[in-house]
C-alpha cells in the first residue's frame, strides 16, 4: 500500500483547493496511492480533508485517516465522512503536549511514500518538514509535490 501525507501551511489560500484535489487524484490514479493521511487544524488541512473525501466518494476501497496529535482527540475531533479512522502514532504517548503536533507530522512524514503540500516560505514547521522531505526525496524515500512550486 502506498501512503500520501497531506500537510501544508495553516493559512494556505482557498484558491488552491482545486489543485489539491487534482494532485491527489493524480497520485491515486497514476502512482497507486491507497492510503491518505491529513491533519485537522489549518486551512490546508481543511482542503486536504475535502480532497480525500472526494477520492473516497469515488473509490470507497481506499483509506483516509485523520492525523491526531493527542490521545484523547477522538473524543473531541469529529471523524470526517468517508474516513476510515484516526491516525494516532503510538510514539506520541511519550512526547510533551507542546511538541505533539510537530512530532505527529514528523512521524507521518517518515511513514509516507508521497507528500502533497503547499509551502511558499521557509519558516515554521511546514517549511522545516518540507526541507527534510526534499532531502528524503533525493535519497529515493518519497516523492514530494509542493503546490507552491507552480505559483
Amino acid at each position: 500500500m502506498r501512503t500520501c501525507f497531506l500537510m501544508g501551511q495553516h493559512d494556505a489560500s482557498d484558491a488552491i483547493q482545486q489543485r489539491v484535489c487534482e494532485e491527489l487524484d493524480k497520485l491515486v490514479r497514476y502512482d497507486g496511492v491507497t492510503q491518505m493521511i491529513v491533519g485537522h487544524r489549518g486551512s490546508f488541512d481543511r482542503m486536504g480533508i475535502a480532497a480525500i473525501q472526494g477520492v473516497l466518494r469515488q473509490k470507497p476501497e481506499l483509506y483516509g485517516y485523520l492525523l491526531v496529535a493527542y490521545h484523547d482527540s477522538s473524543d473531541t475531533v469529529a471523524l470526517p465522512e468517508f474516513f476510515e479512522s484516526y491516525y494516532y502514532p503510538i510514539a506520541l504517548y511519550e512526547v510533551p503536549l507542546r511538541y505533539a503536533i510537530v512530532k505527529a507530522n514528523e512521524i507521518a512524514l517518515n511513514e509516507c511514500d508521497y507528500l502533497l503540500t503547499y509551502c511558499n516560505r521557509d519558516g515554521g514547521n511546514t517549511g522545516k518538514l518540507l526541507r527534510r522531505a526534499k532531502r528524503m526525496e533525493k535519497k529515493g524515500y518519497l516523492k514530494v509535490v509542493n503546490l507552491a512550486d507552480d505559483t
